[in-house]
């Protein structure tokens, strides 16, 4: 607030910065303004400071949020799991604080003193406290610890136990980022994605750009899981009195739709069916054929929705792995469902070949296989937009059906 109000600082100040997270962008206007800057972390209920950083001109700003640096005189800082273990360098985990400044506990309230004040399990001494703060945060392979947000901003989706933090630290690293925050957003009920509000910076890029070039800078750092589904782009993030975001206050996206990727439309009939039961099952306006199954918001009991569905209106029997291994968009998914109607009717369909030069040029037909299991079918439209209505004269099939296994298609029919 200072700086934004003009402030010009001064030369023999000493600025110690802690209450919230400090910000390398924050950072930069204030080192030049005060004789030394540090960077202070640390709760209440341990003596409000338990660690520090030195900041100056030379200091790493490579992450969006300032290290906390290593604990002060008589404190002792660990990263845990969920079962108080100590966790490598580099994987997030709790902080938890232990040492001189530990205080007893909170006046009479024995059930949250007994929550937040625990057994240290590090120290000789059995009447030593930890205070697990909630804090999350990760050991640095320069010794420092990176302050990563709070624990209560920690969601399970898909099975995946996600930081919001940890994407939010990703995502204002990006240069034209200036502020950020992920939540997890449910349009159904048990459904639960991610969406990213940010506040960009100025550019001239369109927003389907601007979100497929911030999922693509997320995907070069993060797991596909923490990858955000959909991205908000706001003026400003809401703010509460105390100056913090609001994150209850952020507005719902307007459609679950997966702007990240460029939408096409399905080109044949086995398409259009997948498209329809894939944004059925998946609670989404439309899907096109190139979107990834998982990117969307789908996971392991979505899948065998889908392949129930195709079951019901494909007569297709399509392996639920397939979503998982190589079909995860409905082009490579349609795919799959035809190859599996052609080893079922025994016919491979002959290749295309030149037509000869010379040779008059041949009606377009729609062939028809019918079998015991469902139908095949090329439709004249369907080629029209494969190859074009004036390339219909170029090829010709050949003159004879190859059977695959022996099995013979219980009836066709042709048109002109």
């Amino acid at each position: 607030m200072l700086v934004e109000d003009g402030w010009t600082g001064g030369v023999g100040l000493r600025a110690l910065c802690g209450g919230e997270a400090l910000s390398t962008a924050l950072s930069r206007r204030l080192v030049n303004r005060v004789a030394t800057l540090w960077n202070v972390y640390g709760p209440t209920e341990t003596t409000i400071w338990s660690s520090i950083r030195r900041i100056d001109e030379s200091s790493e700003h490579a992450a969006a949020i300032e290290p906390i640096g290593r604990p002060i005189a008589n404190t002792r800082i660990y990263v845990l799991d969920g079962t108080r273990q100590l966790v490598p360098i580099g994987v997030v985990g709790e902080l938890y604080i232990g040492g001189a400044g530990v205080a007893r506990g909170y006046l009479n309230r024995p059930e949250l003193s007994a929550e937040r004040f625990v057994r240290d399990p590090f120290s000789p001494d059995p009447h030593a406290r930890l205070y697990k703060t909630g804090d999350l945060g990760r050991w640095r392979s320069d010794g420092t610890l990176q302050y990563l947000g709070r624990d209560d901003h920690q969601v399970k989706i898909r099975g995946y136990r996600i930081e919001l933090g940890e994407i939010e630290s990703k995502l204002k690293e990006h240069p034209q980022i200036k502020d950020g925050v992920v939540v997890a957003r449910g349009n159904s009920p048990g459904e639960k994605r991610l969406v990213a509000y940010v506040v960009g910076r100025a550019d001239n890029e369109s927003a389907t750009a601007r979100v497929e070039g911030l999922r693509d800078y997320l995907k070069s750092m993060l797991p596909e899981y923490m990858v955000p589904g959909q991205f908000v782009f706001l003026e400003q993030l809401p703010l509460n009195a105390s100056g913090k975001v609001d994150r209850k206050s952020l507005p719902e996206p307007e459609a679950w739709v997966n702007v990240g990727a460029r939408y096409v439309a399905p080109a044949t009939p086995t398409e259009e069916v997948l498209t329809q039961i894939w944004a059925e099952v998946l609670d989404l306006e439309r899907v096109g054929v190139h979107d990834n199954f998982f990117d969307i918001g789908g996971h392991s009991l979505h899948a065998m929705q889908v392949i129930a569905r195709i079951r019901d209106r494909l007569s297709v029997e399509l392996p639920v792995r397939t979503l998982f291994d190589d079909a995860a968009t409905v082009r490579e998914q349609s795919g799959k469902v035809v190859e599996l109607y052609r080893a079922r009717q025994g016919v491979q369909l002959p290749a295309l070949l030149p037509r000869a030069a010379g040779s008059p040029e041949l009606p377009l037909v729609a062939l028809v296989i019918t079998g015991s299991g469902g139908t095949l079918a090329v439709r004249a439209s369907m080629l029209d937009r494969t190859i074009g209505r004036s390339s219909r004269g170029s090829f010709a099939r050949s003159s004879t059906a190859r059977k695959s296994s022996g099995a013979r298609p219980r009836s066709s029919s042709i048109w002109r």
